[in-house]
């Protein structure tokens, strides 16, 4: 599937690969005092490679994302992918207040699977129409596509990228870009590590994948990828009393990025009742458990503002630590 077909690039100015980081948090927004440092919005990250713009999910981080493309791109249009991982609202909630949605310049293309029984231009449709919101999405005056994807491997312009189904109540997808400069693997909500349920969800019907299969699709999707952004909401207590919840513990996820070869991995989806002090240690313990398998590779966590880069594995201006 080549999902750019028909619609002209918009030249980002941008090099190589990088990755900025707009909302972090899952469930819930979570602004406040004890949240300052790794912020308190919902989930959106920005990928550029080239002359391509991804945006992957719209929770209410896409909104200063929205602002930030506006200023970059006024007086011309820019071509803007949207990946939905899932229609869980903490994925979507931000998409009414994505400023490029009503500006006509602009060219949005939003993929993902099936939001819902009703499907995901539906299922995106119904959270931004009354009683909900003022403004309906046929109202938008953007130029915004919805296409629920046909296959698990296609092309967002240059970019070549795959996805996998996630662990998780009610189905979604996490994906995989790959460009010329490096490798971003994106799995926001999913479940791994002893005990999680393998729900035979369509998508898992879709790849063929069986129950208790020795490399499940998605370990294969983030084998030796140079970034990737894993949903670690739990520690392993607290996974302890919520297993089929569809989100993982942080050592989990640490022991698999490192089987996998992961270079770098970034803690995602922090849960709502987490203030900074905590993620600290949390990302204190994980560097620790990292190196303690013999792993070389670098542990971060998700903070508003962070901005990866590659191929050479650089950090944005913002500083590496408080």
């Amino acid at each position: 599937m080549d999902a750019s077909r028909h619609l002209p690039a918009a030249d980002s100015g941008a090099g190589g690969l990088s990755i900025r980081f707009w909302g972090v948090r899952g469930s819930v927004a979570v602004p406040g005092p004890s949240t300052v440092w790794y912020g308190g919005n919902t989930a959106c990250v920005e990928v550029r490679s080239e002359r391509e713009i991804v945006v992957l999910d719209a929770g209410t981080g896409i909104r200063e994302l929205g602002k930030e493309l506006n200023r970059e791109f006024a007086g011309r249009g820019a071509r803007l992918w949207i990946l939905v991982s899932h229609t869980h609202w903490d994925h979507i909630q931000g998409f009414p207040f994505f400023g490029p949605a009503y500006e006509a310049r602009h060219r949005i293309r939003i993929l993902g699977w099936r939001g819902s029984h009703e499907g995901l231009k539906r299922t995106v449709a119904a959270a931004v129409e009354t009683p909900y919101f003022p403004v309906a999405l046929r109202e938008m005056p953007g130029n915004i596509t919805v296409e629920e994807l046909d296959g698990f491997a296609f092309r967002l312009g240059s970019v070549r990228a795959r996805a996998a189904p996630l662990n998780h109540p009610g189905g979604g997808v996490g994906f995989r870009l790959d460009t010329r400069t490096g490798s971003v693997a994106y799995v926001p909500d999913h479940e791994v590590g002893p005990g999680a349920p393998r729900r035979r969800s369509s998508l898992r019907r879709a790849r063929g994948e069986r129950a208790g299969a020795p490399r499940p699709v998605m370990e294969q999707l983030i084998q030796g990828v140079d970034v990737l952004i894993h949903d670690a909401q739990y520690t392993a207590e607290e996974y302890a009393g919520r297993i089929g919840w569809g989100h993982s513990c942080v050592d989990a996820v640490v022991a698999l990025a490192a089987q996998a070869g992961v270079r770098r991995l970034v803690l995602f989806h922090h849960d709502p009742d987490r203030d900074d002090g905590q993620l600290d240690g949390i990302l204190s313990a994980a560097r620790s458990q990292a190196m303690a398998l013999g792993s070389a590779m670098i542990v971060d966590a998700a903070r508003e503002g962070m901005e990866i880069r590659l191929p050479d594995g650089s950090m944005g201006a913002m500083p590496a630590s408080r």
